[in-house]
């Protein structure tokens, strides 16, 4: 085989370099190409990502707002309950970044928030979502990022793609319920419980009055009110009875008082239960019931005490206008001389503490009335469930 001369080798290697040099600068371009859509791509789901996290955020502040305390007032306008649902879906969606852009929903009717109710058709049993005023308990929200509507996502590979921008959205639906048979505090976190119990009837020759007479047969007076805007207190009406708790005075009769302090984990220590009425109330407080509290069929029974002093009762002032739960008992058996026994509870209520005033020796009176609350906390029985008016279920049902 005859070999090439060093001239002819060496024009040989710079022909070959020659045709190997526009195909590398081909591949880098493809490899930069796909790079740039690869990037793209992420960050357009990156964007998805945080619409539908907004999205699900604005659903379940508008739900919430749908149970109000307007619900428990013989007057209640509709169409005020719904603006206010979605106002708080579009101020929530307002403190949200989506592609590092500040998220605007339209709150008109007719917008990207729908206020309505889910109705399921008994032959298919599918579930449509149906707008409307009157006793609305779902909140539909579409946030999108979309050329049509002038905001899309911008691009920062477009020199490359030949895409300036990309289009993005999201939905999420939220709904309360309040088929309520308990109360399950969130791993990590506490349910919104005060560990109080208030007399649910009393009887007719009793010195005390119980949640029954007061609130729902109304006979309560209507001193005090509560403004939402700058939460707080008015010593004024504003349409929601008012039930008046007389705890027990140390070595006094027990009937004479409507209110008990509930044992959850506290062994009815003054510290752990001022603790609870300030923090809520955990898994862990809730052990001895296995992390929750529901009602059945039969009354639940609870060890209690009857007298509210001290921490106790600084920590009632200090929640004063706060929205909790607690607990309603029929049945109590305290202790003359040491204050502690047990008690039957039967439901759970939602209460505002609106004055508390400690006795000049011992014990107190703390004036309350009841409120609506959606919680995430709440656990629902099925639709044969009795409703709780003032206990709702918070969740995402879509």
């Amino acid at each position: 085989m005859k070999s090439l001369s060093p001239d002819n080798q060496s024009r040989f290697d710079q022909s070959r370099a020659g045709l190997i040099t526009p195909a590398v600068a081909f591949a880098l371009i493809v490899v930069m190409l796909c790079l740039a859509l690869v990037l793209d791509r992420l960050w357009l789901d990156a964007a998805v990502v945080e619409l539908t996290t907004c999205a699900e955020a604005a659903a379940l502040a508008s739900a919430r707002e749908l149970a109000c305390d307007d619900t428990l007032r013989s007057e209640c306008d509709p169409e005020t309950r719904v603006a206010t649902a979605r106002e708080a879906a579009a101020r929530i969606a307002a403190a949200n970044l989506v592609a590092g852009t500040q998220v605007q929903l339209d709150s008109e009717q007719g917008g990207d928030i729908r206020v309505g109710r889910l109705s399921v058709d008994s032959e298919t049993g599918q579930t449509t979502f149906l707008e409307t005023v009157y006793d609305p308990t779902t909140t539909v929200v579409t946030v999108q990022r979309s050329r049509e509507y002038g905001n899309p996502i911008a691009l920062y590979l477009c020199g490359l793609t030949g895409q300036w921008a990309g289009d993005a959205a999201s939905r999420a639906e939220a709904s309360i319920d309040n088929h309520v048979i308990g109360i399950r505090p969130l791993a990590d976190s506490t349910a919104p419980m005060i560990p109080l119990a208030i007399l649910n009837d009393a009887p007719a020759d009793s010195e005390v009055t119980g949640w029954q007479t007061q609130i729902v047969d109304g006979q309560g007076t209507d001193e005090f009110g509560f403004d939402e805007t700058t939460n707080q207190i008015m010593t004024e009406p504003d349409g929601i009875r008012e039930i008046v708790l007389k705890s027990m005075k140390y070595r006094d009769d027990p009937e004479k008082s409507n209110v008990r302090i509930v044992d959850f984990s506290s062994n009815m220590r003054e510290q752990p239960v001022a603790q609870q009425v300030m923090r809520g109330c955990s898994r862990e407080d809730l052990r001895a019931f296995g992390g929750e509290l529901v009602m059945g069929e039969d009354p639940l029974l609870m060890n209690c005490g009857g007298i509210i002093a001290g921490q106790i009762v600084q920590s009632c002032q200090d929640i004063v206008g706060q929205r909790r739960i607690c607990l309603l008992y029929q049945n109590s058996d305290v202790n003359e001389s040491t204050g502690f026994g047990n008690l039957s509870c039967i439901d759970l209520v939602v209460v505002r503490i609106m004055s508390v005033r400690q006795h000049e020796r011992d014990g107190c009176e703390i004036v309350l009335q009841p409120s609506v609350m959606a919680t995430r906390s709440a656990i629902l029985g099925d639709k044969q469930t009795e409703t709780n008016p003032y206990l709702y279920k918070l969740h995402l049902t879509q």
